[in-house]
């Protein structure tokens, strides 16, 4: 289990419960970064990414290009989401470089309300397995557990 999750809640009981679950969502998460695309609601945003430079010990930085629908046509729309992937990490020193995918028939994916459920399910999975630093162990006055360091 990642330490930002270990210690958070009190009784043998709940912490016993609250480890199946996260075991659970681990497991889920995985598979999903395995495949590069999450799930909420009954729906499903694909992604690309890259990494740059070392991992951190706490996790990586998360950097994410919404990277919408500009053309019916679906060649040059894979085409400028597979530029979308190389326009910007070159600014980055560190973290992941996120590019999800609007492959749905329609522009302005990511004004639509239900598509936020789908980038929060990302930076989630992110969280959940580790992969990038959670608020908490961003904060140097403490570790990942919430406790002053």
């Amino acid at each position: 289990m990642t330490p930002f999750l270990m210690g958070i809640v009190g009784s043998p009981e709940m912490d016993d419960a609250w480890s199946n679950h996260m075991m659970k969502e681990i497991v889920a998460c995985e598979k999903e970064q395995d495949r590069q695309e999450v799930f909420s609601d009954g729906k499903h945003l694909v992604y690309k990414h890259l990494t740059v430079g070392e991992r951190p010990e706490n996790g990586h930085s998360v950097y994410i290009a919404l990277h919408d629908r500009t053309s019916s046509d679906f060649h040059e729309n894979e085409q400028q989401w597979s530029y979308m992937l190389q326009r910007y990490h070159t600014s980055l020193r560190e973290g992941l470089y996120i590019v999800p995918r609007n492959h749905f028939e329609k522009n302005d994916l990511f004004r639509e309300q239900w598509a936020y459920p789908l980038i929060d399910r990302l930076i989630e999975c992110l969280i959940i397995t580790g992969e990038v630093m959670a608020a908490a162990c961003a904060n140097k006055s403490k570790d990942c557990s919430g406790q002053a360091g």
